[in-house]
């Protein structure tokens, strides 16, 4: 009876150790695509709009994976990534994961009809007067940056991506357990 305790023991510890977060080297986020940020400091707690016109912060999305993506609907490489965007979401959607779609500039009706058109499936949020890329400094569209649990972005893209690569996927997904 002892014998089976210890064994059943360990096993939890086997299974509650293979379940805590991996954390991405800087040369595991370049091999993707990532530019490392050097920062531990925390990201500015932007301010957006969700879908029913609602003030909200980034700060509530802290304690997940962030990927904050600045994008419109009138960009090229923002429209080639938005189904790697819906895939990679939906393969995350039981994690602690965070996809914060930010609009920038654009009338919500406008990006409502293209989030119908493209089935996005995550909720897009709105930089309606371009505040919080102009407090980022945004290079260009799209830009995403990845935020870890603490609020600290940890990595950056200016360009489009392939979010929903297997690679991607498991990095993200093992980092936001």
């Amino acid at each position: 009876m002892k014998q089976l305790g210890l064994l059943t023991l360990c096993i939890a510890g086997f299974i509650s150790c293979s379940q805590q977060p991996i954390i991405p080297s800087d040369a595991e986020l370049m091999g993707l695509g990532i530019t490392p940020l050097p920062s531990s400091q925390p990201f500015p707690n932007l301010e957006f709009t969700d879908e029913d016109g609602l003030t909200r912060q980034l700060e509530e999305f802290q304690g997940n994976i962030v990927l904050l993506n600045f994008w419109a609907t009138w960009c090229p490489p923002c429209r080639a990534e938005i189904p790697d965007l819906v895939h990679l979401n939906s393969r995350l959607e039981r994690q602690d994961f965070a996809l914060i779609a930010l609009n920038v500039e654009e009338d919500p009706s406008l990006v409502k009809e293209f989030s119908e058109e493209f089935q996005v499936t995550f909720p897009v949020y709105y930089d309606l007067d371009g505040s919080a890329s102009r407090l980022v400094g945004i290079p260009g569209l799209p830009t995403t940056l990845v935020i870890d649990r603490d609020g600290v972005a940890r990595g950056v893209v200016s360009g489009a991506l392939d979010w929903g690569s297997p690679e991607m996927v498991a990095m993200l997904k093992a980092w936001s357990r």
